[in-house]
């Protein structure tokens, strides 16, 4: 495919060679798919300016490649979350995939605070002002140390966020991928994007306290709702 991107050929070349060092310095630890998918689709994909794949994003972000993408789907995390929340605490990045560069974008604008991320899968252990966490994300990890957890498309690990959000009642930020897939037991299971929202709302209502706000909410920024959680605003006397 030719690029989509508007460049010209020696910058189209530039960002190509940097996606392939980085291929091949990481990319056997890459299922063949996902490794044959960056390296066809990469700077190719019809979805670049909207929602393209979280482990393009990843790469796009690490070689440089959003930096000349206005309004990308970093930038709109970006936009939404700091909307919301206030990123000058300590945070965690749940499900940051293989190279945890939305966190890595964070550590370089946070005035104050910390950011752990955390996935199985991550590979990249020496990135400044993120600390790695390799490890599944489950209900039962310790939040006690976090002022706000947040995921882009963090796939299976968003009802434990959820459900770990509402325990250790901390603030919540999700950008739920399209895919449907919820841990039922041993198994995965793959719902329809209307019940799997349904889902989402029925345990948001469950795991938030009283003293919360839980919202699923659609915006101009990506075609899937955001969800979060905040503590409600104090109402004046």
């Amino acid at each position: 495919m030719q690029p989509i991107v508007l460049m010209s050929d020696s910058e189209y070349n530039m960002y190509y060679e940097r996606m392939k060092e980085y291929m091949a310095k990481y990319g056997h630890f890459y299922p063949k798919n996902i490794r044959e998918s960056i390296t066809q689709n990469f700077l190719s994909h019809p979805e670049i300016l909207n929602y393209s794949n979280c482990y393009l994003n990843e790469i796009y972000e690490m070689t440089g490649v959003f930096d000349i993408i206005p309004n990308n789907p970093y930038d709109r995390f970006f936009k939404e979350l700091t909307k919301r929340f206030n990123i000058d605490g300590n945070l965690l990045d749940v499900a940051c995939g293989f190279y945890p560069a939305f966190a890595s974008r964070l550590a370089k604008i946070k005035q104050s605070g910390t950011i752990d991320a955390i996935d199985p899968n991550v590979i990249e252990q020496d990135i400044s002002g993120v600390n790695i966490i390799k490890r599944f994300f489950n209900e039962k990890f310790d939040l006690r140390n976090y002022d706000l957890i947040y995921g882009i498309q963090p796939c299976e690990a968003t009802f434990s966020m959820i459900k770990a959000a509402g325990d250790f009642d901390k603030d919540l930020f999700i950008l739920p991928c399209d895919c449907g897939k919820i841990v039922a037991g041993r198994s995965m299971v793959k719902l329809d994007s209307k019940v799997w929202l349904k889902f989402a709302e029925q345990l948001l209502k469950q795991s938030t306290s009283s003293n919360r706000e839980y919202k699923i909410e659609y915006t101009n920024s990506f075609k899937q709702p955001i969800i979060y959680t905040r503590k409600k605003a104090k109402r004046r006397r």
